[in-house]
């Protein structure tokens, strides 16, 4: 089922976020981008592990919010999610029709694939740095993160997609702790694109 305002037949988009760097930047391009047919809500989970995440994404899915045909990602961190639980979040995943914006090793690896194709993974201090040798100090949480970084959102979507082009030639599962680096939140910005396309 859609929404209609008017004549005009919008989507909903939920995107369930770990913490506050996510749920500032799909919180900042929700008032910078005006996109036909589509409105996107972030929302911060109370919990910041994988099976918590989509825990309560399959519950907010039961309230009167949420109506079928709604979109509903949920972003994450590789943190301390161990493989067992990242494949149970997979499955959970697909038998509830949720969509998956994984990183690895953090989300500031997408903010990084807007300035570089990076294939060196690392933990979150190695991408902050590599991310500092492009736009100066970074802070976890900064809510001007995606107006400084809006103009390259297509760039880090072919860095991304080459990256997870290269795991799945190298038969790297993607949700998984050996994916370091990945990102999977282009996937919300090409459905996007989608959507767009289609109203």
């Amino acid at each position: 089922m859609v929404r209609k305002t008017g004549k005009k037949t919008i989507r909903m988009m939920w995107i369930f976020c770990e913490g506050k760097t996510e749920k500032n930047y799909f919180e900042k391009y929700k008032h910078m981008e005006s996109v036909r047919g589509i409105r996107v809500e972030a929302i911060r989970a109370r919990k910041t592990d994988a099976l918590g995440i989509i825990s309560e994404a399959i519950e907010f899915m039961g309230k009167s919010d949420y109506l079928k045909g709604d979109i509903l990602f949920c972003v994450f961190d590789r943190n301390g999610n161990t493989n067992e639980q990242l494949s149970k979040v997979e499955k959970i995943a697909k038998d509830n029709g949720v969509c998956l914006a994984f990183s690895n090793p953090c989300f500031e690896y997408w903010i990084l694939c807007h300035y570089e194709y990076c294939k060196d993974g690392g933990e979150y201090g190695d991408i902050k740095k590599k991310i500092e040798r492009h736009m100066g100090e970074y802070r976890k949480g900064d809510s001007g993160v995606y107006g400084r970084i809006r103009s390259k959102t297509q760039l880090a979507i072919k860095n991304a997609e080459k990256m997870k082009n290269a795991h799945e030639r190298n038969r790297v599962k993607l949700i998984r702790r050996e994916s370091n680096p990945v990102t999977l939140v282009y996937e919300i910005f090409k459905c996007i694109e989608k959507i767009k396309d289609s109203s």
